[in-house]
């Protein structure tokens, strides 16, 4: 049985330490998540650097949950104890330029990262910014599903929302399209289809399906995993969503677990 909560005091590991998850997953009370940011973690990106949620107003109604997200956090790198800010640019160059558009590299950059990090003693340290943003969010399970919704508003020019839907990555190991195994997903990759993310040891996948996408709204779809170490371990689904004005706009989409025998 897939069992689902909010838990602010869950703060993760690895990279995205002390960042608030989404709606926590766990199976028979064995948590999936691990460094995964959960079901619906909203983050914006403008002007060059990325805003993460604060979570607030948490409620619980008879199994289905609502809060509010406000986009006023971001993360400083520190690199032996001190800040530089142009490490971080190239840090940002080299995400967004060649590791998310060249899917061969992927794999083999995050292990250079991961030994640049360990050789920089790099360090994240999360600190309270001016809002970019807020999203209302709505999470309704029903059985094996999730629905959620989104309302939300960002403020600055040329923003992106990024909704995250990250379980573990040492659990969702695999992966299942059209029902047949084809092994291990590396990075981020476009996503086409529908494809499943798939946890070999419990017999479980998980997928995600768009319902609503609002007037003024477009969004781009990617799925993806990363598993290395203490330092990063999510396996997930991730929509980019631009809008066409500053006012309010909505979202859906449903996470489907299914149990694979």
């Amino acid at each position: 049985m897939i069992e689902f909560e909010i838990d602010r005091d869950y703060k993760g590991f690895g990279v995205s330490k002390d960042l608030h998850r989404g709606l926590l997953a766990s199976r028979d009370g064995v948590p999936l998540t691990e460094e995964g940011m959960g079901l619906c973690a909203c983050a914006c990106r403008a002007g060059g650097r990325t805003y993460f949620a604060s979570m607030a107003d948490v409620k619980d109604e008879d199994g289905c949950f609502t809060a509010h997200l406000t986009f006023d956090r971001i993360i400083r790198q520190r690199y032996f104890g001190l800040e530089a800010g142009w490490l971080d640019r190239v840090g940002a160059f080299i995400i967004e330029k060649i590791y998310m558009k060249h899917e061969a590299v992927q794999d083999p950059l995050l292990s250079l990262c991961c030994l640049a990090r360990k050789a920089l003693f790099k360090k994240e340290q999360i600190i309270a910014t001016d809002p970019a943003g807020e999203a209302f969010v709505s999470y309704k399970p029903e059985n094996q599903d999730v629905h959620i919704k989104i309302k939300f508003q960002l403020c600055k020019p040329d923003s992106t929302l990024y909704v995250m839907n990250e379980l573990g990555g040492n659990i969702f190991d695999s992966c299942l399209v059209d029902g047949k195994t084809v092994g291990l997903l590396t990075g981020w990759q476009a996503l086409k289809g529908d494809p499943e993310l798939y946890s070999r040891e419990y017999g479980l996948s998980f997928s995600v399906r768009e319902t609503y996408v609002g007037p003024g709204v477009s969004s781009r779809r990617y799925w993806g995993r990363e598993a290395k170490g203490g330092i990063c371990a999510w396996a997930g689904f991730e929509s980019e969503i631009r809008t066409s004005g500053n006012d309010f706009v909505e979202y859906g989409y449903t996470v489907h677990f299914r149990e694979v025998k």
